[in-house]
């Protein structure tokens, strides 16, 4: 039963999340390509766990990981993009119901 108070929870969160979302990028001056931008930077603060142990990966591995991130930028550009031009009452469940469905598809693919 605890899985539904989780399911819940998570889907205020996504809700919660939306909303703010729709809030700056509708009420600030900046543009979307800010948002995306300062997301993507934001990422180079894992850099503070190095001291806590570090290994060298493979090369590989780093261009997947940088990959991820390039598309991650990308795909929070046209998410702030959308939410921009339309309404976060249209957007948020496209988003929130893709969601589980690639989770479920590149589960199989990479796990």
């Amino acid at each position: 039963m605890n899985w539904i108070i989780v399911a819940i929870i998570a889907q205020f969160l996504f809700a919660l999340v939306f909303t703010l979302d729709k809030f700056f990028v509708s009420k600030t001056p900046l543009k979307p390509v800010v948002y995306a931008f300062y997301a993507g930077t934001l990422q180079i603060l894992v850099l503070v766990f190095i001291p806590f142990g570090f290994k060298m990966i493979p090369p590989f591995q780093i261009l997947i990981g940088l990959l991820s991130g390039a598309l991650f930028v990308l795909a929070s550009l046209l998410f702030y993009k959308s939410i921009q031009l339309k309404e976060i009452s249209r957007i948020a469940p496209v988003v929130g119901g893709l969601i589980p469905i690639f989770t479920l598809f590149l589960s199989f693919l990479f796990i």
